[in-house]
């Protein structure tokens, strides 16, 4: 057996090598040959003429006109195409989870590039005041949804709650960044009542 065929018997299990032993007499292995390649035909569901073009399986009338008849090839041909049945349905589930996996890992850097996006923009002095306030605010959403009730973004004149989840100590890097400079009377109005409660959450976010 070469080597694709080994992969594709990953289903053989030592009952089904038996029932493979099993039969003997002239031309056995080519009668192996032909029940395994048949099993596998089921399983993945290529025809089984194809299985009979095969150099290493019996022709199409030798098959049905006499080795199916054999009791330990019928036997064995029951128990192989039972197991490739079953392999298939645990390499599809495999397969499955594999992609969700993918998909899950692909999400999941598209959300770091998301993250690195707003800091990027907020971190930019080229970039305008109210797009740096939005992104500082997001940010801060990401990073303590205890503060989240105490910040909103303004758009077209109107606060919105932004909703958050999980802490890290990126909100207390954010609102001193936002605290300084030429902008920090937004970054008070961005967290609340001015001074007092930009204190607030800083000690809030540091005691948590």
């Amino acid at each position: 057996m070469d080597e694709e065929q080994e992969q594709q018997a990953e289903f053989l299990d030592a009952e089904c090598r038996d029932a493979l032993a099993a039969i003997r007499g002239n031309e056995a292995a080519k009668k192996r040959a032909t029940v395994l390649l048949l099993a596998m035909a089921e399983a993945t569901m290529q025809s089984l003429s194809n299985v009979f073009r095969d150099p290493r399986a019996c022709n199409k009338r030798v098959w049905y006109q006499k080795w199916q008849k054999v009791p330990e090839i019928a036997m064995a041909l029951e128990l192989l195409t039972a197991r490739a049945l079953a392999w298939r349905d645990a390499e599809t589930a495999r397969i499955e989870e594999q992609a969700a996996q993918q998909r899950h890992r692909a999400i999941a850097l598209g959300s770091l590039d998301a993250v690195q996006g707003l800091r990027e923009i907020a971190l930019d002095a080229g970039s305008p005041a109210n797009h740096r306030i939005e992104a500082d605010a997001m940010l801060l959403a990401l990073a303590d949804e205890q503060a989240a009730a105490r910040i909103v973004t303004l758009r077209k004149g109107t606060p919105l709650p932004v909703e958050v989840e999980g802490l890290d100590a990126l909100i207390d890097y954010e609102l001193a960044r936002m605290a300084s400079g030429s902008e920090s009377s937004d970054a008070e109005t961005l967290a609340g009542t001015p001074g007092a409660d930009a204190g607030a959450i800083g000690q809030t976010s540091g005691g948590g």
